[in-house]
């Protein structure tokens, strides 16, 4: 074997006894092919967007799930999702479950709650495995899961993992079919076991010592201190940070802090909105891969959002050899299609999705018919006008940003000061809501935006920046509070002289804002366009639609619930300050209610997963920069079971940075395109081009058409 050129590795990362999964992925007769990198990432995301729909013969009767209740049957396409869950589990062929990759709506629970129903553990699995399914989903669809699996399989007994009073015991689990809990609990229960003997207290609740060994193995090999090149992540894994001089064990005195989930043998574990672990260095995402259990599942709409990259979480979670380990996924996949060798990386992507994968999208048919009939979804923009005074205090602001940020353009300081423009932005972005969200505190919205960003691999810049940002608010008392230029420390304030005088004329404008019908609430452009927009719904209807209002500020959500408040329009909230039980309350009432007809939502907290059929009017109070996030905002409402039209209404103030927002998302949905390749293209990411765009003021337009 001569020659100088080093083969990536093919083999496992551990030994098919842990529930791997192994490809050959050599594709020597395979001619390798050389095209553009757009034409590469094309290739991508065409091979995700097809996926295999495995379409094959079914039984019609199979419509009949055991365990479920008598009223609830499978529709085809989910008798077929059904069966190729079965397939994909079958231990004696080395079949360990695979990607549930449906579009949003096909109805990707159901087909799960069957698969659990009729696919029980036997009696030989049992001495070896738990009875239960751990089924892991984002924190506000906990209860909904537990509610659809209780109501169409009565006979299921099902836990909801979390709160504090969760069980510290895996003794707990036992007398429980499925296991409900959220990325955040998981997430935090492994990073509380990185110094817990799992393997000691694994002794005591009877497990193999062989397991136990390779449990311990893999956790060493993801801190990195293990002797084995060949761990399940790869040496490599956390190269990205220094690595930290080694410290001693803590004292066994210490009392050590449980990890019930990492220590359970779970029979089968299901991730749904699979999607939240494609960061591989978020702890819910290596928690996710060292998760013990015979069969794995998970579920996702977007196998890919921003790059190739996101694949790689997926195939360590499910434990596909040889890609579960990151170098040889880079050697195999990521590099060459960055580099626009596609062929083999493209064959071998192929061959795993082909085998492990199930994806029917809102264009598939099934014996000549489309899959999912749908009403009809219906997005209108709607432009909403400021009054004199609301244009001229965001012309202002609006002035006073753009110079600041020119002034940094100019001296090449955009990057150094990347923080302050964020800030810059978000005020402009409320200035378009509300006048008086601009005086108000940030750092809640800040808090949830971060939330939001944290998990996102392809954000790194802006997610860091607004940590920063959100960290520097409690010592950082020195820059004013709009603008961010420095502030004597003397002054004692939190705004300069020239934001003062703007945000004094918010007040006056907000106070010119009220509205004339007795009401005390000051309106804006958008809380006026809001209220013709409900009397409108409710008139046309005849007080009989639902509406979902969504906000990615919660002040701005405060202000349209005290407007509500005053006309006497019954409402519920669903927001990420909420508990959960807060916010299961909210979910039952808008379901429920027959006089509760509108639910205000932050867009972060319950943009994705709620099933919110029982509303077919959507308001989006304000644009949002990546439009996948709107998207998945809409399809609360327009998804399977949805009976009647969807009207969605988009609210935007014309010649304002909503504006220019609307046309970068344009620009972004073209750069989707692009961002499914190796090399950190983000679709949210904004670019110094971006930035200029979104603070050149209406001014700097009509002197281009001049």
């Amino acid at each position: 074997m001569g020659g100088s050129s080093r083969q990536p590795s093919l083999e496992p990362a551990l030994g098919a006894d842990d529930g791997a999964v192994d490809f050959d992925l050599r594709a020597d007769n395979v001619i390798e092919t050389y095209v553009s990198p757009e034409e590469a990432q094309k290739q991508v995301l065409e091979l995700l967007q097809s996926g295999d729909d495995h379409t094959e013969e079914f039984n019609p009767d199979d419509k009949f799930v055991e365990g479920f209740a008598k009223e609830f049957t499978l529709l085809p396409h989910q008798i077929i999702g059904r069966n190729f869950m079965r397939s994909r589990e079958a231990a004696d062929k080395k079949k360990y479950g695979g990607i549930l990759a449906d579009d949003m709506g096909f109805g990707k629970t159901i087909m799960t709650a069957a698969h659990i129903s009729d696919n029980r553990p036997k009696a030989k699995d049992r001495s070896e495995w738990s009875r239960a399914t751990l089924i892991v989903v984002p924190a506000s669809l906990v209860s909904q899961w537990a509610a659809e699996l209780k109501e169409k399989v009565p006979d299921l007994k099902v836990l909801e993992h979390a709160g504090s009073s969760r069980p510290r015991d895996i003794a707990k689990f036992a007398p429980y079919d499925a296991v409900i809990t959220s990325y955040q609990t998981l997430g935090s229960e492994y990073n509380n076991s990185k110094d817990f003997d799992l393997d000691d207290e694994a002794k005591k609740s009877s497990k193999s010592k062989t397991t136990n060994s390779k449990a311990a193995a893999q956790k060493r090999t993801d801190r990195g201190d293990s002797d084995d090149e060949g761990g399940i992540f790869g040496r490599k894994f956390e190269s990205t940070k220094a690595k930290e001089p080694s410290t001693k064990p803590k004292s066994r005195s210490a009392k050590p802090k449980h990890s019930a989930l990492m220590q359970q043998r779970w029979y089968r574990v299901v991730l749904d909105e699979a999607h939240n672990i494609k960061n591989r260095n978020a702890n819910m995402s290596k928690a996710a891969a060292e998760l013990s259990s015979k069969y794995r599942w998970a579920l996702t709409g977007t196998p890919i959002q921003n790059n190739i990259e996101e694949l790689f979480p997926l195939f360590r979670f499910l434990r596909i050899n040889p890609l579960r380990n990151l170098e040889t996924f880079k050697e195999l996949i990521s590099i060459p299609i960055s580099k626009g060798r596609t062929g083999r990386a493209m064959k071998r992507i192929q061959t795993i999705l082909k085998a492990i994968m199930l994806r029917r999208t809102k264009a598939s048919t099934l014996n000549g018919k489309p899959i999912l009939e749908l009403p009809a979804r219906n997005v209108k923009v709607v432009e909403c006008e400021f009054d004199a005074s609301e244009r001229q205090f965001y012309r202002s602001l609006e002035e006073k940003t753009a110079k600041i940020f020119n002034d940094m353009d100019r001296a090449g300081e955009v990057q150094k000061n990347y923080i302050s423009v964020l800030v810059m932005l978000l005020r402009l972005r409320q200035t378009c809501d509300h006048p008086s969200l601009v005086s108000k505190d940030y750092r809640a919205d800040l808090e949830e935006q971060l939330k939001e960003k944290e998990n996102d691999d392809e954000d790194d810049r802006d997610a860091n920046a607004l940590a920063d940002m959100f960290n520097d608010l409690k010592v950082d008392a020195t820059k004013c509070t709009v603008c961010q230029l420095p502030i004597p420390i003397s002054q004692k304030t939190q705004t300069c002289a020239d934001c003062a005088k703007i945000l004094m004329e918010s007040r006056r404008v907000t106070l010119t804002g009220v509205d004339n019908d007795q009401s005390t609430s000051p309106l804006s452009a958008k809380l006026r366009k809001v209220h013709q927009l409900l009397r409108q719904i409710s008139e046309e209807s005849d007080r009989q639609d639902k509406t979902i209002i969504f906000s990615q500020f919660t002040g701005m959500l405060d202000l349209v619930g005290n407007f509500l408040n005053e006309k006497n329009i019954k409402f519920t909230r669903f927001d990420g300050k909420m508990n959960k039980v807060q916010k299961d309350a909210s979910i039952k009432l808008i379901k429920e209610s027959a006089s509760v007809r509108i639910i205000l939502i932050s867009l972060k907290a319950g943009g994705v997963g709620l099933n919110l059929t029982c509303c077919n009017r959507v308001i989006l109070l304000d644009p949002w920069w990546n439009p996948a996030i709107e998207e998945q905002a809409f399809d609360r409402a327009h998804r399977f079971g949805q009976k009647k039209p969807v009207e969605i209404y988009k609210l935007t103030i014309p010649h304002t940075v909503e504006e220019r927002i609307i046309e970068l998302q344009e620009k972004k949905r073209e750069l989707a395109m692009a961002a499914l390749s190796g090399n950190k293209i983000s679709a949210t990411k904004l670019t110094r081009n971006d930035l200029r765009k979104l603070f050149s003021s209406q001014h700097d337009h009509e002197d281009e058409e001049d």
